[in-house]
C-alpha cells in the first residue's frame, strides 16, 4: 500500500510539473482586448498582441517586484514538484521495514510546499492584475476590462490539485505504522566484593577462621572446630 501510495504521488507530481510549467511559460494569464489590434494575452514572460510576440525588455517596460516575487514561487514551485516526483519515483521496491510512514510523511511535506508555493503565486497574480495595464505600452487603447486567461486556471488548477494530494498523503502516512524507537539501556556493573579470609588464635593455641563461608558461627574448637 505505502508503496503505491507513494510511486503514485510521484508520478502525479510529474503530470502536475508539465501542467503548470505549460501554464508558466504560455502568456494567457491576462487577456484583454486592444482596440483596432485584436486580442492582446499577458504572461509571466511575455506579451501577445495579436500574432506578434514579445518580452517586456524588447517592449521597452519593467517588471515590478511584484512582478518577480510571484513568478518566482511559480517556478519555485515546479522545482519542488520536480524533485518529489523524482524522489517518488525511486521507490519502485518495497519501502523497507518502519520507514514507510516516514517517507510518506516527507513527500506530502515536500507536496504541500510545491502547492503552497503555486496557490501563494496564483493569489498574488490575481491581487496584482490591477496593475498589469502597466506592462504595456503607453496610451495603449482598450475595449474592455482586463480578464483571467487560460493559463491562470491551469496554474490555479495545479496548485488545487496539489494540495488535494498531499492532504490524501498525509492521512495515508498516518495509518502506517511507525518507525521502530530503538533505546540501549545500560546496566550498571556489579559491585566487585572482596572476601579477605583471616585467621586467629584461641586460648589454645589453636587458628580457626574469623568467618564462616556458610554464614555459620565461627567454627573455633568450641563448636566443634578442629584446625
Amino acid at each position: 500500500m505505502a508503496t503505491c501510495a507513494v510511486v503514485g504521488v510521484g508520478v502525479i507530481s510529474l503530470v502536475l510539473l508539465v501542467i503548470h510549467v505549460v501554464a508558466v511559460a504560455t502568456p494567457g494569464w491576462a487577456l484583454i482586448e486592444i482596440e483596432g489590434e485584436g486580442s492582446c494575452y499577458i504572461g509571466l514572460f511575455q506579451i501577445c498582441i495579436g500574432s506578434k510576440c514579445f518580452s517586456y525588455e524588447e517592449g521597452g517596460e519593467g517588471v515590478s517586484l511584484s512582478h518577480i516575487a510571484y513568478v518566482g514561487l511559480h517556478v519555485v514551485g515546479a522545482i519542488l514538484l520536480l524533485a518529489n516526483g523524482i524522489n517518488s519515483l525511486r521507490y519502485f521496491r518495497p519501502l523497507p521495514d518502519g520507514q514507510a510512514r516516514s517517507i510518506a510523511t516527507k513527500v506530502a511535506i515536500v507536496l504541500s510546499a510545491a502547492s503552497g508555493c503555486i496557490l501563494v503565486g496564483v493569489v498574488w497574480f490575481s491581487l496584482h492584475i490591477a496593475n498589469i495595464k502597466d506592462l504595456l505600452p503607453h496610451g495603449t487603447p482598450l475595449s474592455q476590462e482586463l480578464q483571467f486567461g487560460y493559463s491562470f486556471y491551469l496554474a490555479a488548477g495545479t496548485g488545487a490539485s496539489s494540495v488535494i494530494f498531499a492532504i490524501t498523503m498525509g492521512y495515508v502516512a498516518t495509518q502506517l505504522e511507525a518507525s521502530p524507537v530503538i533505546t540501549t539501556c545500560v546496566t550498571p556493573p556489579c559491585p566487585r566484593m572482596v572476601v579477605v579470609h583471616s585467621t586467629t588464635l584461641n586460648q589454645t593455641g589453636s587458628s580457626y577462621p574469623m568467618t564462616s563461608p556458610a554464614g555459620f558461627p565461627q567454627n573455633d574448637p568450641a563448636n566443634g572446630y578442629d584446625q
